[in-house]
């Protein structure tokens, strides 16, 4: 269905029509699969030839028929790539967020996410050096993306094979200097005056709980949009973060508060202390800080982009603290010196945080080591040969709680990893705060968002006034969710545009809510051919792009699409 009206949105039209019955191609999101990746491993390596029989699936205990199954490996699909290449891809002036139609797209994907905002210069620097080594080493049929985590999520070099396009980048990558980290974790007061210290311990605090909020808001959110962005690429996904602190918990800072005692899976019947405990001194200036929302938001949508999480920590080896050593071992004040002394945790902050996180999503944790570079190996090579189950869950069962899933294969002696269960959430819209964060989160993010296919197209008109931009944006109809109401197949979607300067300042926004109501012979040309949204945006002095977003409010899925202006 294609609308030549400028500026406006064709589907408007469309709001008087009416449906009796369903049509083949449009997702129902009253159908839902849950995907399993499992890698299966022996003291050989990957296990190959395994089949659908070999595999027996366990959700809450009771066994789930096995609805899908498929095979991937990395060698067979880095052939099928080069061969893509050899081809040649066809020329188009258009943008699209379907990677799988760009020259270098992903096969086995993985992810390295450089991690600024979490470590230590000195780290970063060390961690730098290593990936760099890692490149020398890189397979031909291995597709590496790299992303930095700072001040906001950046894309150093999306996926390619090419190690010297890599080290290129890497080049221009000199790290992140934000002071976070640092004013997370203040030095010990010692002013000689136990008053004035508790003053400024407390005031110390506050700034240190500030920042930890921010940094892992941050860290949550860069998570989410990487899962958005890879949604579409087929089979697992790898998702490499090195990191020197993984700060989901605030006041984890004395054996008191062991992390291995706190921290529970993804959405289990834990307590809140999963993801933080009370503040450590009890004053009120001090909020208490639970991110069990960001962290559940993060995992469920790493899960449902079929992404595992391989955290590796950038600190190396656990060493003794300096205050513990000769070289940090000060005099203490005399006001210090009557107190208690201060017991020092030798488990690096966030240890167990990262082994939650790994598990729930089918990865490993790496700590504790000085070989980064075989970290990112092992973590890539896991890839190699990765089966796919999939199940219908029974409707009636999805009670918004984690269910555990068990794989169990036949065979002795095998490692086998998957994920650790999946939040099984009820069909339903979601709430106004979830749609508007969503759409936020895709405005910032710079990487595109692919639950919903969109390719456009921008030509300059001079209409309504000269050098206007004119937008045609072609949605894939298999990703709209439409339901039967009143006899007709409704929907609700909104659209947004949102300019951006070269800095990535905001320029301003656009946004249209839109409701569609069809009727048969309409609903099957929508299946057949989808539809296209065409919207005509004044631009703002200094853009350099634009960012067309479009949300189903029915299933909740969202596209994303970069679209650079030219001057």
């Amino acid at each position: 269905m294609v609308c030549p009206t400028r500026g406006t949105l064709c589907f408007l039209l469309s709001l008087a029509l009416t449906a009796q019955t369903p049509g083949p191609g449009v997702i129902r999101v009253t159908t839902r699969l849950v995907e399993i990746s499992v890698i299966v491993r022996d003291k050989n390596g990957p296990v190959k030839g395994l089949t659908k029989d070999d595999f027996t699936v366990f959700d809450k205990g009771k066994q789930q028929q096995v609805a899908f199954f498929s095979v991937s490996s990395s060698v067979v699909r880095s052939k099928e790539a080069q061969l893509m290449a050899a081809l040649g891809a066809p020329k188009s002036p258009t943008f699209t967020n379907r990677i799988e139609l760009r020259t270098e797209a992903p096969t086995a994907a993985t992810v390295i996410l450089l991690d600024g905002i979490n470590t230590d210069n000195r780290d970063q620097v060390y961690a730098r050096e290593q990936f760099l080594k890692y490149l020398s080493q890189i397979r031909p049929g291995d597709r590496i993306a790299v992303y930095t985590l700072g001040a906001q999520l950046r894309v150093l070099n999306d996926f390619t094979s090419d190690a010297h396009r890599l080290v290129a980048a890497l080049a221009r990558y000199k790290g992140e200097t934000l002071g976070m980290l640092d004013a997370s974790t203040p030095d010990v007061e010692d002013t000689g005056d136990a008053t004035l210290d508790a003053i400024l311990t407390e005031s110390d605090g506050v700034i240190a709980d500030f920042n930890i909020e921010n940094r892992v808001r941050n860290t949550t959110a860069a998570m989410e949009a990487i899962a958005n962005h890879l949604a579409r690429v087929p089979g697992r996904k790898n998702l490499i973060w090195i990191s020197g602190s993984f700060p989901f918990a605030i006041g984890l800072d004395s054996p008191d508060n062991n992390p291995s005692d706190q921290i529970s899976q993804v959405g289990s019947s834990g307590t809140a202390g999963a993801y933080g405990v009370n503040n450590r001194d009890g004053s009120p200036a001090r909020d208490n800080k639970f991110f069990k929302a960001e962290v559940d938001r993060a995992t469920a949508a790493l899960n449902n982009a079929n992404i595992a999480v391989y955290p590796v920590d950038a600190r190396g080896l656990v060493v003794l603290p300096k205050s513990m050593t000769a070289e940090g071992a000060k005099p203490r004040s005399r006001a210090r010196a009557t107190g208690p002394q201060t017991v020092q945790s030798l488990m690096p902050t966030g240890s167990s945080t990262i082994h939650v996180m790994a598990e729930n999503t089918g990865g490993r944790a790496f700590e504790n080591t000085n070989d980064i570079r075989g970290a990112i190996q092992a973590a890539v090579e896991d890839s190699e040969v990765t089966y796919t189950l999939g199940f219908y869950p029974d409707q009636n069962l999805l009670d918004s709680k984690f269910h555990p899933v068990k794989v169990v294969v036949k065979g002795k002696s095998l490692d086998v990893r998957y994920r650790k269960g999946y939040l099984a959430i009820p069909d339903s819209p979601p709430s106004d705060h979830e749609r508007v964060e969503e759409i936020r989160d895709a405005i910032w993010s710079p990487l595109e968002a692919t639950g919903i296919s969109l390719t456009a197209s921008v030509i300059k008109v001079d209409q309504p006034k000269a050098g206007s931009l004119e937008f045609t944006v072609a949605v894939a109809a298999e990703d709209i969710g439409l339901v039967q109401k009143d006899g007709k197949w409704t929907g609700s979607l909104d659209i947004v545009f949102a300019q951006r300067g070269v800095d990535g300042r905001d320029l301003g926004a656009t946004t249209k809510s839109v409701g569609l109501s069809l009727d048969e012979p309409h609903y099957q040309t929508l299946v057949k051919e989808g539809f296209t949204i065409t919207k005509t945006v004044e631009p703002a002095a200094g853009v350099a792009q634009v960012r067309v977003i479009l949300y189903d409010r029915t299933s909740a899925k969202l596209g994303s699409l970069l679209v650079p202006i030219k001057q």
